[in-house]
């Protein structure tokens, strides 16, 4: 045998040995493939049922069709589940589908379970979903849950806090500190949105006994501070978190952005310059700008509009206010080509619908103006002044139902407002619409606790609404706090309809007679007195109220007189 022949039989069985030794561990990867493909078969089956049904849902949600789209979605998560239940993690797509059009119709009750169900089981914080709705659709329901649920979760983290053990590094026991500072921070600001101001305070307070030399909690209260107006007290939280840190750029914001509100813009320039000197962010070239733009100075407000590179949505946004800031210097037309390609570009740019309105106001195109305030109502989210312009147009046009859901808007996004809550305070108690009236009452009561009139339009609502010890009690400090007849008669003329109500006429009637001693001369007051004076059997006191009766005008009293004679004469009691 040659030593070619050698060399390819030798060649002929490598490859023979080589094939054979492929093959088997080919065929051995195959068998263990199919035996995965066998054991996610359901998962495949349900990959493609899951995709079938998600193209018609994500169809019927493009068209707004909301009853086909919970039909079939229902349908979806219903054949899912029956086929097998631990593959939930395909519905979750439906669960939102459906969530979403119970939501769009307003039936916050039937989405709610939905979208729990997605938040505890598809996304690290079961909150942040309620957040998104909040965010997306400005729903006051939804933002309630959403403060709810991060209460929780905030809850939770702090228990995993308390599991965490001493770290063995020193940088280990800083980032400990450093997340037990965070939490408490943002427990105090969750606090502060529940309204929870005593939290809110213990939280902050805790947050910076923890750590004493981190800026981060007074940072957070500065802006909590100069977010309810508080502007004083915000610059000195915002002062100590630029002492513990000078290259905190953020306090250095937040103390521009105070000043603004407080009008100061000089201020406002030199701290927003220092924050970008510190940290060069878009977001403070803009700040800038609209700091000149806030005091006026349009030219230059355009000239640093126009040095902020940015594109697309961004700089519709941007563009908006070089927009306003041309109707403003009187070139309407220009103005208005700027602002109309802004929206383009960013539908839901609501600054250019305020801007063109308030732009048609000027140029007095009334009409014009209103719908652009409906667009902008429309598409922002907490837009405050399109609401608030609309229920003053509504109102003038004495269209006062239309009206007050515009200011309730309006009101939703800032509830604090002191206008908004005066004016829908004195609807709803005319409309007799108790506890919304008392729930604005009592934010203007906390703005002017010394308001004599709100404070008994409190105690009123209290009364409606059946917290009659609440009621009585109001009432009891009113009348320590006025010497004027009238408040002190209408007073006792309230606590007297009280008891009148629960049929203790021995108390109406001792309340009825101090009523009338402070400020005679009403006449159903004098009437329900001489009733309560009729079933006690006060015979004189009860003729001597039937002739005060008659000397009111007659055809004032006469309904009074002849019901007042029919009641005595039931009682028996002779007229002198």
């Amino acid at each position: 045998m040659t030593t070619v022949e050698k060399l390819y039989y030798k060649v002929g069985a490598a490859i023979i040995i080589f094939t054979f030794t492929t093959f088997m561990g080919w065929k051995e990867m195959q068998d263990e493939r199919n035996a995965k493909h066998a054991n996610h078969f359901a998962d495949t089956n349900f990959s493609i049922m899951s995709t079938r049904y998600y193209k018609k849902c994500a169809l019927l949600a493009k068209q707004n069709k909301l009853d086909e789209l919970i039909n079939y979605s229902t349908k979806a998560i219903e054949e899912i589940e029956y086929k097998d239940s631990s593959k939930s993690k395909f519905i979750f797509d439906f669960l939102q589908f459906r969530g979403n059009a119970y939501f769009k119709k307003n039936k916050l009750k039937e989405a709610a379970p939905d979208f729990q169900r997605v938040c505890i089981n598809n996304m690290k914080s079961p909150c942040m979903k309620y957040k998104y709705l909040f965010d997306k659709y400005g729903s006051i329901k939804l933002q309630i849950e959403f403060r709810k649920k991060e209460a929780e979760f905030l809850k939770k983290q702090a228990s995993l806090l308390k599991k965490i053990k001493p770290p063995p590094t020193e940088s280990d026991k800083i980032a400990s500190l450093r997340n037990k500072v965070h939490y408490n921070v943002k427990k105090g600001i969750t606090s502060f949105k529940l309204g929870d101001l005593k939290a809110t305070k213990k939280f902050f307070k805790k947050a910076m006994k923890l750590d004493p030399k981190n800026p981060y909690p007074h940072v957070k209260l500065g802006f909590i501070k100069s977010s309810i107006g508080e502007n004083e007290v915000a610059i000195k939280y915002f002062d100590q978190a630029i002492k513990l840190d000078p290259k905190s750029h953020t306090a250095h914001y937040g103390k521009s952005q105070t000043f603004l509100k407080e009008k100061k813009y000089e201020d406002a320039i030199s701290s927003i310059d220092t924050a970008y000197s510190i940290k060069k962010k878009g977001t403070y070239k803009f700040a800038r700008a609209k700091i000149y733009w806030s005091s006026g100075k349009y030219e230059k407000a355009i000239e640093e509009l126009k040095k902020i590179k940015v594109k697309g949505k961004s700089a519709a946004s941007v563009n908006s206010y070089i927009g306003d800031c041309f109707m403003n210097i009187g070139d309407f037309d220009k103005g208005k080509e700027i602002l109309e390609n802004s929206i383009k570009v960013k539908s839901r740019n609501t600054d250019a619908y305020l801007f063109l309105a308030q732009g048609y106001i000027k140029a007095n195109k009334e009409k014009k103006a209103i719908e652009y305030y409906k667009k902008a109502a429309k598409k922002g989210i907490n837009k405050f002044d399109a609401n608030y312009f609309l229920g003053k147009y509504e109102e003038k046009k004495e269209k006062m139902s239309l009206a007050m859901d515009y200011y309730q808007k309006a009101l939703n996004i800032n509830p604090n407002n002191y206008d908004l809550n005066l004016k829908l305070s004195a609807w709803y108690f005319h409309e007799n619409l108790y506890r919304k009236a008392l729930k604005c009452s009592l934010i203007i009561a906390k703005a002017e606790p010394n308001n004599w009139k709100i404070r008994f339009k409190i105690a009123i609502c209290k009364k409606f609404l059946d917290n009659v010890d609440g009621a009585l009690e109001d009432f009891e400090k009113l009348l320590k706090s006025t010497n004027e007849p009238k408040e002190k008669s209408d007073c006792y003329e309230e606590m007297a309809l009280i008891f009148f109500d629960d049929k203790d006429w021995r108390t109406s009637n001792q309340y009825f007679a101090l009523a009338e001693q402070e400020n005679p001369g009403d006449i159903g007051r004098l009437y329900n007195y001489g009733l309560t004076s009729i079933v006690l059997r006060k015979d004189r006191e009860a003729i001597n109220i039937f002739h005060k009766l008659n000397q009111f005008d007659k055809k004032e009293s006469t309904e009074f007189i002849e019901r007042f004679k029919k009641l005595m004469d039931k009682y028996n009691i002779v007229i002198e």
